[in-house]
């Protein structure tokens, strides 16, 4: 796998340190943020080629459209990809993709390869 630039946005430490590794595994490379600050703040410094936002980020009022927003705004190109434990029917215009945390290892790489990441 070619080395893809990756924004990981969640608050939840024991999954975010489990994805991350699991991502580092195939050579992303990744960056974390743990709220929407810290996460606006990457963004602007940076360039990535995807972003994996988690859906009930809790430092974002719950409401992380106002991320994705913002994200969209800054970063229009950028694949952005929800994540969450939980399906919500609201979160799917505000993503590219959404991602299952449950079923993360069926559903990553099948989301990578529709948008042409090389695996």
């Amino acid at each position: 796998m070619k080395d893809i630039k990756t924004l990981v946005i969640d608050d939840y430490v024991a999954f975010y340190k489990y994805f991350i590794e699991y991502l580092e595994f195939f050579n992303f490379n990744v960056t974390h943020a743990e709220d929407y600050i810290d996460a606006l703040d990457r963004i602007n410094t940076s360039n990535y080629d995807l972003i994996f936002l988690d859906v009930g980020i809790a430092t974002a009022g719950n409401r992380p459209y106002l991320l994705t927003d913002k994200i969209r705004e800054m970063k229009p190109n950028t694949l952005l990809i929800g994540m969450s434990a939980f399906t919500m029917r609201e979160s799917e215009k505000h993503f590219d993709e959404l991602l299952n945390k449950l079923r993360l290892t069926d559903t990553l790489f099948e989301i990578l390869l529709k948008y042409g990441f090389e695996i």
